[in-house]
């Protein structure tokens, strides 16, 4: 997935010499992509997506995940700014008083907050071997992309400036295929060598 992710980036959104961090957040994990110059350096996984989001609606609202995954849907929580959820007024639809909301908005912030501490984590270890990096953009992509208002949480607790970027995946794998430059790789070593 990393590799797909990184070959839509090196297809649609290269610009030039350019260090980029793109944050794909799905449903159940969050991939982190480190590109200089057009080449992936760095790639982790961790387990923090939408999901997490959308059991805190499930465990406040007593709602089975099913359900909670419509109502966060519909709902449109913005992460940014909690008076827009107020004067939107999706919550009334799906009978959330404003302490709930209140209440949902603040986990949910947790839940990106964790996130950037994550990537706070890739950065510094990445750095270990690689030196530090000035980057010019955060392309954050997948389903948790769509979530009204990350882009400027994350670029507020990045510093870095942050955008929407549109990267399927499936997509990239078929790119990855058809751009791929070598037949296979052979990580093993020494005895474990094929004859």
């Amino acid at each position: 997935e990393s590799n797909a992710l990184f070959a839509c980036y090196s297809y649609f959104a290269y610009s030039g010499d350019e260090n980029v961090i793109q944050l794909d957040i799905g449903q159940n994990k969050t991939i982190i992509n480190i590109v200089r110059d057009n080449k992936l350096l760095f790639t982790r996984c961790v387990s923090i997506g939408t999901g997490l989001i959308i059991k805190i609606i499930a465990d406040s609202l007593d709602l089975s995940f099913a359900d909670a995954q419509k109502t966060f849907e519909g709902l449109r929580l913005d992460l940014h700014d909690y008076d827009a959820n107020i004067k939107k007024n999706h919550y009334k639809t799906y009978g959330i008083s404003k302490p709930k909301l209140k209440q949902i908005h603040a986990k949910s912030l947790d839940i990106i907050t964790d996130l950037v501490e994550q990537l706070n984590i890739t950065l510094k270890s990445f750095s270990l071997d690689n030196g530090s990096l000035q980057f010019q953009r955060l392309l954050c992509s997948g389903g948790g992309s769509n979530i009204i208002g990350i882009c400027p949480v994350l670029q507020k607790e990045t510093g870095i400036p942050s955008s929407q970027a549109e990267f399927p995946i499936a997509f990239g794998m078929a790119l990855s295929y058809f751009t791929r430059k070598n037949n296979s790789v052979n990580f093993l070593k020494g005895d474990y060598l094929p004859d």
